[in-house]
């Protein structure tokens, strides 16, 4: 848009305002007369030809410019029939009546006819785009014609503000079929293009309507099953720490009077039951996490004595399993703002999720650095059957479980990783997974060191 435009146009806007707001203030605002073609019942403060002209570029706007023009044109014809316009002269007279300009007959013959007009109310002052805009005056010089000369005309505005011209100016001749045709097929093709327009907005309506009804549904539900998941864990841990307390009371009194395959039951129950209430405790922090409720202390925390810490608390399970635990670790690494608790919770999610999928004769790594990002990037691989590609995001959803390749079982509640990922996101981290069929998984995440 040129400077000139843009000033146009913040004048138009600038006075139309100005007018309204003078209007509302001495009597109601009439409607009626802003439409009109004539001067509106505003005062004299903005010029008839404002009006007109904002609202010839709303229609182009709204229409298309073919199809504005097509309307306009028709427009005129029907005030030239209904005036009954039956002389050139008068028709000059009607245009002056009427405020649409000041016209004046620059040559009249029974082959051409030529007008022009100055002041016109409907292009003055409009900056130049190239294209005449009169389209309303053009069909009532051609209505009133065809009815004065009865023949067709056709007319050609030549001049134009819009073309760059101080002045307009149209040209009629006689042609043998009307040229209202072609406008009469646009406004047709308009109307069967607004109705498609409107059955297909119809559709989509009733679409997006389903559409919410069913979110709402769905919404409704996911809170369902939560309050029910929420009510059961929350009656499952009071009686789950009665049992495993008393396991663990029974395990130490009992110590010198166990039997080796005693032991190793109660060994059993009580880590069935740890493993329980472990997951009793994700569902929980995962909830909370959801509903931004759970508090995450961050205190300046070494990740190297997390991860050595988590590693030792899993030796004896990766011993039994017959599985290498690897770390490759840097001689330091700098203090994180960090939540200890759960940055160890998160290690131990992983290795254990790792140690899980790694067979008998595996090895399970932990690798931690700094990345050129100035974030803190912790990795643990294994050397599992790996994750389908597809399942590489699905793996952190909240109970999401990958069916194994070779066993076609699922394995584990599919908290863990979900814990996991909302815990480094809170942090302000990120995580994800890598595979590769046969080669195993990774799974990084990384934290700001600041």
């Amino acid at each position: 848009m040129s400077n000139r435009q843009k000033n146009f146009k913040e004048q138009a806007v600038r006075l139309i305002t100005q007018s309204l707001e003078n209007a509302s203030a001495e009597h109601p605002l009439d409607l009626h007369g802003i439409m009109n073609v004539e001067r509106p019942s505003l005062g004299n403060t903005v010029p008839v030809h404002i009006y007109r002209t904002v609202r010839l570029f709303a229609l182009r706007e709204a229409l298309g410019a073919d199809v504005s023009s097509a309307v306009l044109k028709i427009c005129g014809r029907s005030a030239a029939a209904r005036l009954g316009i039956s002389t050139v002269p008068e028709l000059v007279q009607i245009m002056n009546q009427f405020c649409l300009c000041r016209a004046e007959i620059e040559s009249e013959s029974s082959r051409k006819v030529v007008i022009t007009a100055e002041e016109c109310a409907t292009c003055a002052g409009v900056p130049p785009i190239g294209e005449p805009l009169c389209h309303f005056e053009s069909g009532l010089i051609e209505g009133a014609l065809s009815g004065a000369l009865a023949q067709q005309v056709q007319v050609t505005e030549t001049k134009c503000w819009g073309l760059g011209d101080r002045i307009c100016r149209w040209v009629a001749t006689p042609c043998k079929t009307s040229s209202g045709d072609d406008s009469l097929e646009a406004v047709i093709s308009l109307v069967g293009h607004t109705a498609t327009q409107m059955k297909n907005a119809l559709v989509v309506s009733r679409k997006n309507r389903e559409l919410r009804e069913a979110y709402h549904r769905l919404r409704e539900s996911e809170r369902l099953k939560n309050d029910l998941v929420h009510m059961v864990v929350h009656d499952l841990r009071v009686p789950l720490t009665a049992i495993t307390a008393s396991l663990q009371t029974l395990r130490e009194l009992e110590d010198g009077k166990l039997g080796r395959q005693q032991k190793n039951l109660l060994d059993i129950s009580i880590s069935g039951a740890d493993s329980l209430m472990q997951m009793i405790n994700d569902i929980l922090d995962i909830a909370k996490l959801e509903e931004r409720r759970l508090v995450i202390k961050k205190e300046p925390s070494n990740l190297k004595s997390i991860i050595e810490k988590s590693m030792e608390q899993l030796g004896i399970v990766a011993a039994r399993r017959k599985v290498q635990l690897l770390t490759n670790l840097p001689g330091s690494l700098p203090s994180i703002p960090a939540d200890a608790d759960r940055m160890h919770r998160v290690v131990m999610n992983l290795l254990s999720n790792a140690l899980h999928h790694t067979p008998r004769g595996g090895r399970v790594s932990v690798t931690a650095g700094v990345t050129g990002n100035n974030l803190m990037r912790i990795s643990v691989h294994d050397t599992g059957e790996g994750i389908p590609h597809d399942a590489l995001e699905r793996i952190f959803d909240k109970f999401a479980q990958v069916e194994s390749c070779k066993t076609r079982r699922r394995s584990s509640s599919g908290l863990g990783l979900t814990f996991c990922k909302l815990v480094v996101e809170a942090h302000g981290g990120s995580i994800w997974a890598e595979s590769k069929p046969d080669d195993g998984s990774t799974i990084h995440f990384e934290l700001p060191l600041e």
